[in-house]
């Protein structure tokens, strides 16, 4: 009889088992200090631009600036509150699955996930910081607290470009206007618009406050620029690592390969391995002496053991002959006492029986003829004596 059949797993289903801790987006608390750090940087990037350029620059200029800035803003918006994690009840990758357990293997482009218990695409890996399933997985961003994916990607990379060129144009309207230190309308614009009087203390006060904006150019850049590497060659940013570890164990099985086809590798290796067998035999050596004696103390001890009951067993004889012998004498003299009266009456009875036999004798014969005989009688006992 055919076992039934098992009912068809929904691989989208949850399954009984909850993850807690599972982020949706990057505001959701709590925030991560490098989310504040980068707040911070283009924050303080906006308030040098506004408070120190911006009151002697050209309307273009500010134009082009908070225009970028305010697109930027929207893309970190756009990336921060979007949740590229998908749901684990979403039944749409069940179908393309044709067994009826979940596994490792790959099925027409959908793979399981052991964490969410769940059919996901191929492509999809499990953050352990936002505790879910993000399809196109590129990287987890500590700066937005948030997984970049594919559903967020195309706003991030224009907020890595916008936040490269907001940057990058402060910088160099900054070193704009270090050239214009000598030029006279440079001066009365900066001694009219600005706060200060002095243009070498303006000039020197914006030098100082765009080293943090120098910062913020290069990091956003190289970020920018790694970004459109791999988007040429169309991988993401954990398929990149993936290469890179790949990439490090060949070069390692390489370099172990070529090592051990050395001369004195090889001398190396058959040293190590002598002295391997040299110390296991010690070892199986030392091994064998401590079975030796524990062998030859587990013998002494048996053979003591063995003299020991031998003696409780003389013992114990000696103890039963003792009071064998203790009771024999009772009785031997009970029995030697009833043999010698047995043998007193007998000698009483045979006596009165014999003198009542030589009365008779005498009555029938005389007295002298009994006398004699008895004397004939002496005289013939001791002469066999």
């Amino acid at each position: 009889m055919s076992e039934p059949e098992k009912p068809r797993l929904r691989p989208g289903q949850l399954q009984g088992v909850t993850q807690p801790g599972r982020r949706a987006y990057g505001f959701q608390s709590p925030l991560h200090p490098r989310q504040l750090a980068a707040m911070f940087g283009f924050l303080w990037c906006l308030g040098v631009f506004s408070a120190i350029q911006a009151p002697v620059l050209p309307l273009w200029t500010l134009f082009l600036y908070y225009s970028s800035f305010i697109i930027g803003m929207g893309a970190f918006l756009v990336v921060s509150l979007t949740d590229p994690g998908l749901n684990r009840n979403d039944t749409r990758y069940s179908e393309k699955v044709e067994s009826t357990s979940p596994g490792r293997e790959v099925h027409e482009g959908v793979m399981y996930c052991n964490t969410c218990q769940a059919y996901m695409p191929v492509r999809t890996k499990h953050c352990r910081l936002c505790h879910k399933c993000v399809e196109g997985f590129d990287h987890h961003c500590l700066y937005l607290n948030t997984c970049i994916a594919s559903a967020n990607y195309a706003p991030f990379f224009i907020l890595a470009f916008l936040g490269t060129f907001v940057s990058g144009f402060q910088l160099a309207l900054s070193c704009w206007m270090f050239t214009q230190h000598n030029d006279a309308q440079f001066v009365r614009d900066v001694v009219s618009f600005s706060a200060f009087s002095n243009a070498d203390v303006y000039l020197g006060l914006l030098a100082f406050l765009n080293i943090l904006v120098l910062g913020v150019f290069g990091g956003v850049g190289s970020l920018f620029a790694f970004h459109t590497y791999i988007c040429v060659r169309g991988i993401t940013t954990y398929e990149w690592i993936l290469e890179l570890r790949q990439k490090a164990v060949e070069r390692e099985n390489e370099r172990l390969k070529k090592a051990a086809q050395s001369p004195a590798v090889l001398q190396k290796q058959e040293e190590a391995r002598q002295a391997w067998q040299a110390e296991r035999a010690r070892e199986k050596e030392r091994r064998a002496r401590i079975q030796a004696r524990e062998d030859a103390k587990r013998m002494a001890d048996m053979e003591k053991s063995r003299q020991k009951s031998h003696q409780d067993v003389q013992m114990v004889r000696i103890d039963v002959e003792s009071s064998e012998k203790a009771v024999l004498p009772h009785h031997e003299h009970e029995r030697i006492h009833s043999q010698e009266h047995f043998s007193e009456h007998e000698r009483d009875h045979e006596s009165h029986v014999g003198s009542e036999l030589v009365k008779k004798v005498s009555d029938l014969m005389g007295v002298g003829d009994l006398e004699e005989i008895m004397k004939e009688g002496e005289h013939a006992a001791d002469s066999q004596q």
